[in-house]
């Protein structure tokens, strides 16, 4: 399921949904084309995946875009830390 277009009264409502599709994405402008990736879905990956997308990054990003990236990984990484925490708490 995506994310709509048309708000819950069926009338077009870009501005919201240009922000939630925004929320969390990462670009990738190469030569026959560009990427969009969402960290939050396509996180984590399989290995093989993960290295094609980082292939495409340090051929066509800059590194203030390498290192967005890293920077949303990171903040990822802590998320499902906190997540995986906070289930061992629980389980306990």
């Amino acid at each position: 399921m995506g994310i709509s277009r048309y708000n819950s009264e069926g009338y077009a409502d870009p501005t919201a949904y240009e922000a939630m599709r925004n929320i969390g994405t990462f670009r990738v402008d190469h030569p026959s084309g560009y990427i969009e990736v969402s960290v939050d879905t396509f996180f984590p990956c399989t290995n093989t995946k993960a290295k094609k997308l980082f292939r495409l990054v340090r051929a066509n990003c800059s590194k203030a875009q390498q290192d967005e990236l890293l920077a949303a990984l990171v903040r990822k990484a802590k998320s499902c830390l906190e997540q995986a925490m906070s289930m061992e708490h629980r389980s306990q």
